[in-house]
């Protein structure tokens, strides 16, 4: 049986080679504690560099809506601009009910102006400007004469107005609210 005795002779060389010196711990010590430190000093900076990114990108990751940038307004040719109404007028006839007229006005320097006109005989009427989701009063309507009113609008450019007799009626009924589309002066 030849395998039988190769495996004999490889072991019979390998029993007389000369055997390695022995080793000394320390220098492997050394490296192995190099090797550990290296390590360690690396986890310890990606470590920082995580919680350095959370803590100043969290809050805007955290933010519950995004911040309320104006959008530009739109480009109007000038010709459209000396022919726009700088004032809306809105006439309350009562029960709620209104005119608007002009639906597209020209802001003017210091905001939008209104003029507000009573129709009807009954409880004078209170004008709302709604924008965004919030509502103004800009003032009550009388029936003797027309009232005016400057009114501050930045960055939007349409807002709903309306007249109704009381809060009380709220919500008011539909058609109270006319769209007005703003133009920049």
């Amino acid at each position: 049986m030849k395998s039988d005795d190769d495996v004999r002779r490889f072991l019979d060389r390998m029993a007389c080679e000369p055997g390695s010196d022995p080793i000394d711990p320390a220098p492997v010590l050394a490296r192995a504690y190099g090797r550990l430190a290296r390590t360690t000093s690396v986890l310890g900076l990606a470590g920082v560099t995580l919680v350095a990114a959370i803590v100043l990108a969290g809050p805007s990751l955290l933010q519950a809506s995004p911040v309320r940038t104006v959008p530009a307004a739109p480009a109007v040719p000038a010709a459209a601009v000396v022919t726009t109404a700088r004032t809306a007028h809105i006439t309350c006839r009562g029960d709620g009910r209104s005119h608007l007229e002009p639906t597209t006005v020209a802001l003017q320097d210091d905001g939008l102006h209104v003029a507000i006109v009573q129709e009807h005989t009954g409880r004078r009427s209170q004008v709302f400007i709604r924008v965004a989701g919030w509502m103004t009063s800009v003032g009550f309507s009388s029936p003797d004469h027309t009232r005016f009113r400057t009114l501050g609008i930045d960055g939007y450019d349409h807002v709903a107005i309306g007249c109704f007799e009381s809060l009380a009626d709220w919500p008011p009924p539909a058609g109270t609210f006319h769209r007005l589309t703003l133009v920049a002066p």
